[in-house]
């Protein structure tokens, strides 16, 4: 399906500050802050290494700007956002087989009522590259947490931390997902060329009216998206940092529907997706009911009418206050 000419391009014309971000070099005026630290986030966990680099917060975003170590001639950076929310019994696992294949985790913990936050904690104090641990004082949702990872992706991009073509890779704590796949996530969504790549799940051990519900939401998302996708509902995803000032205009975060609003936002706004690499899935999780079906399927059709009226948010002023609502904690390799 092709996108109608009169709804590509919602990065450009009205484009914000935050969207110039994607081609913009680094602001060179902003505060210097220690590590980590923006006003009213805990102080960081661990030290910055002798190679870490202090660069400059542009204004009115703050913050921390250390980056440690180097990475390879000729590939992205990969950075990991893991939203999580009482998964201490299969969190650590998957941080400690995803560390090998990213330069940085951004781990959003929502609120979690189990030891998930002391765990991570724990585990970042060894953790051999850049770990940041955000957390909702309150559950949001799945998509929540997204959001709050994604405006800390803005935030590291505004302070030149990382670049446009670096890739944000979405995986979820509870393990469904193998992190030895994201090697090939990134590697397709390099070798062709596009903004996105999302996951195709091998449904096979899934019954089949979860298969059949996911072939519905699917084919309503495509609809809605202008692009065809075989399976709109997986979370495990690759994309480009450029994307992510455009989602934060778009994107709602309200509970369970961040598949189907990133689905739909993403090609509509004009980047390319490509939802054919199929990903394991290590173990069959029931959760969803019919009703999350619909709410998904209602919050596609929101981001819808929001692109096409192009109806956002101001970024500027969203990002501040999504990173104010948080607390942090971060490790720096070394």
């Amino acid at each position: 399906m092709e996108d109608p000419p009169a709804w590509r391009g919602c990065r450009t014309g009205e484009a914000s500050a935050a969207d110039r971000l994607a081609t913009a070099d680094p602001a060179p005026e902003g505060p210097l802050l220690p590590v980590g630290g923006r006003a009213g986030v805990p102080p960081v966990v661990g030290a910055a290494s002798a190679d870490s680099t202090t660069v400059q917060a542009p204004p009115g975003l703050g913050g921390a700007a250390t980056l440690s170590g180097a990475v390879p001639a000729g590939r992205p950076r990969v950075v990991l956002v893991m939203p999580e929310f009482n998964e201490d019994r299969t969190i650590i696992d998957v941080l400690t087989e995803a560390a090998p294949y990213v330069d940085r985790i951004i781990v959003v913990d929502d609120g979690s009522r189990d030891d998930s936050h002391a765990r991570t904690l724990e585990w970042m104090s060894s953790a051999a590259l850049h770990v940041d641990l955000l957390r909702h004082d309150r559950n949001r949702g799945m998509s929540g947490a997204l959001l709050s990872g994604f405006a800390h992706v803005y935030a590291l991009l505004a302070q030149g931390m990382i670049a446009p073509d670096d890739v944000v890779v979405n995986i979820d704590a509870d393990g469904q997902h193998d992190p030895a796949d994201i090697p090939a996530l990134v590697g397709r969504l390099v070798a062709r060329g596009v903004d996105v790549v999302l996951g195709r799940r091998d449904l096979s051990g899934y019954p089949l009216y979860k298969r059949v519900g996911n072939w519905g939401l699917s084919l309503s998302g495509s609809l809605l998206a202008g692009h065809r996708y075989q399976d709109i509902e997986c979370g495990f995803r690759a994309l480009r940092v450029r994307s992510v000032p455009t989602l934060l205009r778009y994107f709602s975060g309200h509970r369970y529907g961040c598949a189907q609003e990133l689905g739909v936002i993403l090609p509509r706004c004009g980047f390319t997706v490509d939802n054919a690499l199929t990903v394991r899935v290590r173990y069959y999780r029931e959760g969803a009911r019919f009703r999350d079906g619909a709410v998904n399927a209602a919050m596609g059709l929101l981001a819808f009418f929001r692109v096409v009226l192009r109806a956002g948010d101001r970024v500027e002023r969203r990002v501040p206050e999504l990173l104010g609502a948080l607390t942090m904690s971060s490790r720096v390799a070394g």
